[in-house]
């Protein structure tokens, strides 16, 4: 009997230790890692990403950086640039450039401003001219057909009793809008050259200068030159010389046959407009 229990409790112990060294446990039990588990990660840990970063990692970047970039940039940039770029650029740069430009430039050059401006426009003028001048006129003020066109941009640089102006008739016609004799100034072409009784109150002429304080406006001028040089003397002045800047320059002359002339300088700083002029220098 005795031998019966020490079996049975025997054969219990052994059902034991088996049961508990190989637990059946159900998926829904959460085991938590033992200190083993975690060193055993670990080292597949370093082992995989050894093996993995080793030969992956040098291999491939190697292989795929190294040969793969420079053969792909080498000859990419080879057959890219210096075939395409430099071959296709010198190509293109010399028809373009050489032939396009160069060529067609001068041959458009010669042919509109050697042919059409210079030759037709000088020939253009003459007509211009040399009609104006058979129909009794001095030349310049007569108007071809297409001058009267609907919309012309024009300018015709002339003084009444030249065709080569000065300063001095070139300022009274695009500040007084009066075309007037050569070398005078803010009068009209009754007025004579270096003839102080030619200069009456009738052939003065106005500027725009005038007009603009008529209108309440402030007038002034800007000027690198002379206050008195005969460009800005057109808005001031009545003279019939240009070169009447100051009293020394009156001749005698005029001085004598006609006393109450006032040069330039003095036209400026005592008569209208010249008094309410602004004036920068």
């Amino acid at each position: 009997m005795a031998r019966s229990v020490i079996l049975i409790m025997t054969l219990l112990a052994c059902t034991e230790c088996t049961y508990f060294s190989r637990p059946l446990v159900s998926e829904n039990v959460h085991i938590f890692p033992t200190p083993r588990a975690g060193e055993d990660e670990q080292i597949w840990y370093e082992i995989l990403y050894e093996i993995w970063y080793e030969i992956l990692y040098e291999i491939l970047y190697e292989i795929l950086y190294e040969i793969l970039y420079e053969i792909l940039y080498e000859i990419l940039y080879e057959i890219l640039y210096e075939i395409l770029y430099e071959i296709w650029y010198e190509i293109w740069y010399e028809i373009w450039y050489e032939i396009w430009y160069e060529i067609w430039y001068e041959i458009w050059y010669e042919i509109w401003y050697e042919i059409w401006y210079e030759i037709w426009y000088e020939i253009w003028y003459e007509i211009w001219i040399y009609k104006g001048q058979q129909l009794g006129q001095s030349g310049e003020e007569y108007k071809l057909v297409w001058e009267d066109f609907p919309d012309a941009a024009l300018i015709k640089t002339y003084a009444v009793n030249k065709q080569v102006p000065d300063s001095a008739s070139t300022a009274t016609a695009y500040l007084c809008g009066v075309k007037t004799n050569y070398y005078t100034t803010g009068v009209d072409s009754t007025a004579t050259l270096e003839l102080c009784s030619s200069v009456t109150e009738e052939n003065k002429v106005s500027s725009v200068a005038e007009w603009a304080l008529a209108a309440g406006k402030r007038a002034g001028f800007v000027t690198s030159t002379r206050v008195t040089h005969a460009t800005p003397s057109a808005l001031y002045a009545h003279s019939a010389s240009r070169e009447w800047e100051c009293d020394s320059d009156l001749p005698l002359v005029t001085t004598v046959q006609c006393p109450q002339t006032k040069d330039i300088a003095r036209q400026l700083v005592e008569d209208y407009p010249g008094v309410d002029l602004n004036v920068r220098c």
